[in-house]
C-alpha cells in the first residue's frame, strides 16, 4: 500500500545500567589505614628533617593557626547544631537504607582495596598542595614579607599536610569502625557506590550478610 509507513524492527527495552557497589566499611578502613600510615611516617620524617627550630615566630604562628583552624572547622561542621553524635546520625541513615537495586552488583574486595589506596594517595597529594597554598596565603595575611615566604614554606607545608593526613586517616578508621559495628549487630552489609563511604547522606544500601544467605 503506497504511503504506508514501513514496519520498524522490534527493539527490546533496555533496563537501567548496572550499578557497581562496594563495601562501605571496607572502603573506609582501607583508606583510613593508608592515610594514617602515611601521616605517621610523614610526620616522623618531617620532624627529623625540617628545621622547625629555625622557623620565625610568624612562620610558627601561621602554621599552627592554619592547622588548628582547618581541623576545628572540619570537626565543627559535622557536629555543630546537631543533637545526636555522628555515630547516631550514621545509624539513622542505615536503618532507613533500602536494599540494593536488582541491577546492582558487588565488586570484589580486592578491587575495593586497590581503589581505596589510590584514592588515599590522591588525597595526600591534594592535601600537600592545599597546605602549601593555604600556608602561603596565611603568612601573607599575618604580615610575612612576600620575599621571605618561600624560605621555610616547603617544610612547614609538609608538616601541616602530614598532620591533616593523619587526622583524615584516624577519622576514616573511626567511621569505618562504626560501620563495621552496625553490620555486626544487624548482621547486614552496608554497600554504597565507589568512593561514597563516609558521606552523611542517603547513599547506602543494606544487604544480607554472607552467612545469612
Amino acid at each position: 500500500m503506497s504511503g504506508a509507513e514501513p514496519d520498524l524492527p522490534f527493539l527490546p527495552a533496555q533496563g537501567p545500567p548496572r550499578l557497581r557497589l562496594a563495601s562501605a566499611s571496607g572502603e573506609l578502613l582501607w583508606m583510613g589505614t593508608v592515610l594514617a600510615s602515611v601521616g605517621l611516617v610523614a610526620l616522623a620524617i618531617g620532624f627529623a628533617v625540617v628545621p622547625v627550630s629555625r622557623f620565625s615566630p610568624l612562620e610558627a604562628t601561621g602554621s599552627i593557626v592554619l592547622f588548628l583552624l582547618t581541623t576545628f572547622a572540619a570537626v565543627t561542621g559535622v557536629t555543630l547544631g546537631r543533637r545526636s553524635g555522628p555515630e547516631v546520625m550514621y545509624w539513622q541513615k542505615f536503618e532507613r537504607a533500602p536494599q540494593p537495586p536488582p541491577h546492582g552488583w558487588l565488586e570484589s574486595r580486592r578491587r575495593t582495596a586497590v581503589r581505596a589506596v589510590v584514592a588515599a594517595i590522591g588525597l595526600v597529594l591534594a592535601l600537600a598542595i592545599g597546605a602549601a597554598v593555604g600556608l602561603a596565603v596565611t603568612l601573607l595575611l599575618i604580615g610575612k614579607p612576600r620575599d621571605e615566604i618561600l624560605i621555610h614554606l616547603p617544610g612547614a607545608a609538609e608538616l601541616i599536610a602530614a598532620g591533616w593526613t593523619l587526622v583524615c586517616g584516624f577519622a576514616a578508621l573511626r567511621i569505618g569502625t562504626w560501620f563495621a559495628r552496625w553490620e555486626s549487630r544487624r548482621r547486614r552489609r552496608l554497600l554504597c557506590r565507589p568512593l561514597s563511604a563516609g558521606v552523611l547522606a542517603h547513599v547506602y544500601y543494606v544487604a544480607e550478610s554472607a552467612r545469612d544467605r
